[in-house]
């Protein structure tokens, strides 16, 4: 059973238990039995916390189950990394890159943000595509070979 059943199993005994105690203390309220009454309301009280700590401890554990989902996409991001060319790029399950991305938004803040293709020129008579990110200035020419050989989705 995974955690989340068990401890919403044990949140609702837990709640069955604070009922049970209730109707006894009005029970035994009833009947004129103070002593029991006051041990029951006691009783009712500790349940009450356990029950809270119980949802502060639910909380905590989706909280760091989401952290753990997060962090592990990250790290499967970051192993599909390459740096060719000044800049990431992704390499697929199909062995194609994916990119290029910007080794600024990457290297401060850990995003993936895609270069935007900026035309082609030749250079020293290869011809290459300059892609840039305007946020960052970030400018960079890759030989359009390269993008045919690692099939790059736009230029295959």
């Amino acid at each position: 059973m995974d955690p989340i059943t068990t401890i919403s199993t044990a949140w609702t005994v837990g709640s069955n238990a604070v009922s049970l105690l209730k109707g006894a203390a009005d029970q035994a309220k009833a009947l004129g039995k103070s002593e029991i009454i006051s041990t029951l309301i006691e009783v009712q009280v500790a349940m009450m916390e356990v029950l809270g700590e119980q949802q502060r401890l639910i909380d905590e554990n989706r909280t760091l189950r989401e952290r753990v989902r997060s962090l592990d996409e990250l790290i499967a991001a970051k192993r599909r990394l390459e740096f060719h060319y000044n800049a990431y790029w992704s390499r697929g399950e199909d062995g194609a890159l994916d990119g290029p991305f910007s080794t600024q938004d990457w290297d401060k803040s850990t995003l993936l943000v895609r270069l935007t293709s900026y035309g082609s020129d030749d250079f020293d008579g290869v011809r290459k595509v300059n892609f840039y990110n305007s946020q960052t200035k970030e400018s960079i020419f890759v030989p359009l070979s390269f993008l045919h050989a690692e099939r790059v989705q736009a230029y295959v």
